[in-house]
């Protein structure tokens, strides 16, 4: 049996994953419970010169974010009067790597947050760790995460973020502590060989895959998608709209839950929502770097390239790029990229990013990168 991994300085009673081992194994429900909506019609902030008061969220997001639940029904309280829903708080999950001062603008936002992770992992990466932020609807931190200033520098997040996709939303009636408490469980989980390491769920299309890879597994969506047995809700947003994902009839919490294993199917999932992504901003991107040729061989041929790169070993998101740059200034012929290849001293010792850059110069091109 795998030892539980122990954080240095972390309590016990505060450390999640020294005690999962001896939980017993819960018997297992199936049920489809998970709900994915979308929200059109969503356009980043800009730089509303003029406008007064200023907005802080975009209008299609305001009652998704800070809207609150109406009351029930009269009669559905021992009085006879309505009952009083909870109210519901915002929380964001924030990857301080898409911020150019990393920890310092986090520090600096003006709103609760905390670091999921602990002791030396959270000073050792705090420019690049996931923090929870308890958001408010007028801060200006949070009209900075959906705001986007086409002419302003991409790297000044203080400004804008929407351009970096810098996390996830939550609403739930849970306090602060309760829900930092509920995410850093997920922070690490073992793979089905017992092998521990990180899980990015704060970044959506990772989440998507595995929520998605667990939308009939009622106990895995029930230990996500609910905090101390009252559900929650996760939204994001992309370009031109939003999601939000939910989960009906979340199982209550476990008292001592089992290890969350994250097994091949949730790994296969992950690594297609994220290469997914990539190939949205990699046609995004190829159209701003070279709008007519990307326009003449169209999205279709572009994510053909995109795919036999990857097929050929060009799995880094750069040099799958620079690949499928050199194929369209190939004329897009295969024999046309065998050439190039052929021209190229010692292929078989160079590395995939190398390779995707001898392409490039043997085209007598400036090699491009994805933001």
């Amino acid at each position: 049996m795998t030892k539980p991994l122990k954080q240095p300085g972390i309590p016990a009673e505060d450390d999640y994953w020294l005690g999962i081992n001896a939980a017993p194994a819960a018997p297992e429900t199936r049920d489809p419970r998970l709900h994915i909506e979308d929200i059109p019609g969503v356009d980043p902030l800009d730089a509303q010169f003029g406008a007064w008061p200023l907005k802080t969220v975009p209008g299609a997001l305001l009652e998704p974010l800070f809207g609150q639940p109406e009351a029930g029904p009269a009669g559905a309280t021992d009085n006879g009067g309505a009952e009083e829903p909870a109210l519901l708080k915002t929380y964001a999950l924030i990857d301080a790597a898409k911020l150019h001062g990393g920890f310092d603008e986090i520090q600096d936002c003006g709103l609760p947050f905390r670091c999921l992770f602990q002791g030396e992992a959270a000073e050792e990466l705090k420019d690049a760790a996931p923090y929870l932020i308890q958001l408010e609807s007028d801060a200006r931190f949070t009209r900075a995460l959906f705001t986007h200033i086409p002419n302003a520098p991409a790297r000044l997040s203080t400004l804008h973020l929407w351009h970096r996709n810098p996390g996830i939303f939550i609403r739930s009636s849970a306090d602060f502590v309760a829900v930092w408490k509920h995410f850093r469980k997920f922070t690490r989980i073992r793979d089905e060989n017992g092998k521990w390491f990180f899980f990015r769920f704060w970044e959506a299309m990772a989440l998507l895959g595995y929520l998605q890879s667990n939308a009939s597994d009622a106990r895995a969506l029930g230990r996500f998608m609910a905090v101390s047995g009252a559900p929650l809700s996760i939204l994001w947003v992309e370009r031109g709209g939003a999601k939000r994902v939910t989960a009906s009839s979340a199982p209550a919490a476990e008292a001592a839950p089992p290890a969350i294993v994250f097994s091949n199917a949730d790994r296969a999932a992950y690594a297609s929502a994220r290469w997914s992504r990539f190939q949205e901003n990699l046609l995004l991107h190829l159209l701003q770097a070279y709008p007519r040729k990307a326009q003449e061989a169209g999205n279709e041929l572009l994510l053909g390239w995109s795919d036999e790169g990857r097929s050929m070993g060009f799995r880094i998101e750069k040099a799958n790029f620079n690949f499928v740059v050199a194929r369209m200034h190939c004329g897009g012929r295969e024999d046309g990229i065998r050439d190039l290849i052929n021209k190229i001293p010692k292929w078989a010792m160079l590395s995939e990013l190398d390779r995707s850059r001898e392409l490039l110069k043997t085209l007598e091109l400036t090699p491009e990168e994805p933001e």
